[in-house]
């Protein structure tokens, strides 16, 4: 069956439009008829992947938390196979990233990592592992808030299973002419025993290997750079557990550097060769709550003039209101200029509101 808007599947779920592709599947937005509802409907779209998306379905379906994407049915009829989950109403974190921000200020970073660990540690819970933890497994709000933060397709990693093998042998042998794009972009988030899991002496692959790729996420959303580079370039770093030495720069803010330093330091006790040595996700739960990291909902506006002394500056939330910051308050994306994005939480003053824990975004135009 070719699958097209308008496509009824499971006689219940009728398909709209494509909302995303990878290299293991399509997602379409669809609506369920006896629930009057939007959801997300995944289709495989490699050969012989009918068993391992059943399993896949049946694994997600164990998990429940406000932080992982609920899994809701799963159709095997005539024309194929199809896991049906929450429709979420976000973008992925690799797209955010790309797109807005250059990195994130310590509180944020804190706020979505700890979320994420939250999730990773209810899937533990239960027995599942993620398997493929990376950005573009993680939707957050689109209005830039990260209100919201899911983890999804706990289990689809199992799709990827040959295309992995293929490309985890090619890396062991020192190539890279078999490697995928996708296999190049979860590169940086793999843990050296899943990268080396067909040599011998080589420990199970297991729940912390989901914990290294949570704070290879860290590291990367913290510094806007990955703690050991990219495709096959970071295989040599990731095998020693050599990260990248934090760059000073991230501890420059004397308000937030005490935050930074010891989420810096949460993220690099993950780097551990043994995995028997890296804390687990409930650790970095419990960790991470310890840094009273700011929680408040961010926000997205626009600079609109130079104040007219000191290094005061004014703006406009994207609902309108009046806001002014001071330029130390600037996290990362130093200089602003009238007409500059920013992103913010918000605090109380009169006659404006505070913009504090700035980011100035990326140009959208860049």
């Amino acid at each position: 069956m070719v699958l097209s808007p308008s496509s009824l599947v499971g006689e219940r779920y009728i398909l709209e439009q494509i909302i995303g592709q990878g290299g293991m599947q399509q997602v379409w937005a669809a609506v369920d008829q006896s629930l009057d509802r939007r959801v997300a409907v995944k289709v495989p779209i490699v050969d012989g992947a009918r068993k391992r998306f059943s399993q896949s379905a049946q694994l997600s379906a164990r998990i429940r938390h406000a932080n992982v994407a609920s899994a809701l049915d799963y159709v095997d009829d005539s024309s194929g196979e199809y896991y049906v989950e929450e429709l979420i109403d976000g973008i992925d974190l690799q797209v955010c990233m790309d797109r807005h921000f250059p990195r994130l200020d310590g509180d944020t970073a804190a706020h979505v990592l700890h979320h994420l660990a939250k999730g990773l540690a209810a899937s533990h819970a239960v027995g599942v592992l993620h398997r493929d933890l990376k950005p573009s497994n993680v939707m957050v709000s689109s209005d830039l808030s990260f209100a919201m933060i899911k983890i999804t397709d706990f289990g689809i990693a199992k799709l990827a299973q040959s295309a992995m093998e293929q490309g985890i042998n090619e890396i062991n042998q020192g190539r890279t002419q078999g490697l995928t794009s996708t296999m190049l972009g979860a590169i940086p988030f793999l843990a050296p025993e899943v990268l080396r899991k067909n040599k011998p002496g080589m420990p199970p692959i297991d729940k912390p290997a989901d914990v290294w790729s949570l704070a290879a996420m860290g590291y990367w959303l913290l510094s806007g750079e990955h703690p050991f580079g990219t495709g096959f370039e970071a295989v040599p770093g990731i095998f020693e557990g050599s990260a990248k030495a934090w760059a000073p720069g991230l501890t420059a803010n004397r308000a937030t550097a005490d935050l930074v330093l010891k989420l810096q330091e949460i993220i690099s006790s993950c780097f551990e060769i043994d995995p028997a040595q890296r804390p687990t996700a409930i650790e970095l739960v419990e960790e991470i709550a310890k840094l009273a990291y700011l929680s408040g909902m961010r926000e997205m506006g626009v600079v609109t003039e130079k104040g007219s002394y000191g290094a005061f500056w004014f703006g406009r939330s994207v609902s309108g209101k009046p806001l002014m910051f001071h330029e130390a308050e600037i996290i990362a994306g130093k200089p602003v200029r009238v007409g500059s994005r920013i992103n913010y939480v918000s605090m109380s003053g009169v006659p404006n509101r505070r913009a504090i824990a700035i980011l100035k975004l990326k140009d959208l135009n860049s």
